[in-house]
């Protein structure tokens, strides 16, 4: 598990990345489905997502979702729960509808 510092880190990292270089991204499905695109960029504090500018297999996101910080480390956990096999989608949309982003 990270600290909540490393997390953080990383978080400003994604933020610093999509700050300077805004770009279309593949979801990582984890059944057999095609990945979904979608669009994502910075505005130096928080992260937002929309659908894909570059490709035709895009995700269907009304407007401009808004990804911050504050829940990074919850998301994080439950992701590596995720990973390891454990059905987390109710908890993780307890917290933010976001989480596939």
């Amino acid at each position: 598990m990270l600290e909540k510092s490393t997390i953080a880190n990383v978080w400003n990292e994604i933020v610093a990345t999509f700050t300077d270089k805004p770009r279309d991204v593949k979801t990582a499905p984890k059944i057999k489905r095609k990945p979904k695109w979608f669009y994502v960029y910075s505005d130096g504090r928080d992260v937002y997502v929309r659908n894909a500018e570059n490709h035709k297999e895009s995700c269907v996101i009304k407007g401009n979702r808004r990804l911050d910080g504050v829940n990074a480390n919850t998301v994080y956990e439950l992701y590596l729960k995720r990973k390891a096999g454990v059905n987390t989608a109710q908890k993780e949309n307890d917290i933010t509808p976001n989480s596939t982003y």
